[in-house]
């Protein structure tokens, strides 16, 4: 790899870097100053965050309807008994 190219990465990486740190920091909404906030502001803001996030979690619907799918029943499984292995001794700390 030249160095040229070794360069460019190293500065494409520290933009990138940048940028993410930049998003996590400043730009992402959902991270909120509580420090001039009371306390039942807080609390409230907590509630509706998790209400929105319970209402999300609600609207999410789980179709049943691939387990009657014939492609589906027709999987074979392909796990093998458990062998017995042989129990080692009773201390395994005492010198023989």
């Amino acid at each position: 790899m030249t160095a040229t190219l070794k360069n460019l990465f190293i500065f494409l990486g520290l933009i990138a870097t940048v940028a993410l740190g930049y998003y996590v920091y400043v730009g992402n909404p959902q991270l909120e100053d509580t420090s001039n906030m009371s306390e039942s502001a807080v609390i409230d803001a907590k509630a509706a965050r998790f209400l929105a996030r319970l209402n999300d979690i609600k609207q999410i619907q789980l179709r049943s309807d691939i387990l009657s799918d014939m492609r589906f029943g027709s999987l074979t499984s392909f796990v093998g008994g458990v062998e017995v292995e042989p129990i080692g001794r009773e201390n395994p700390f005492l010198r023989d």
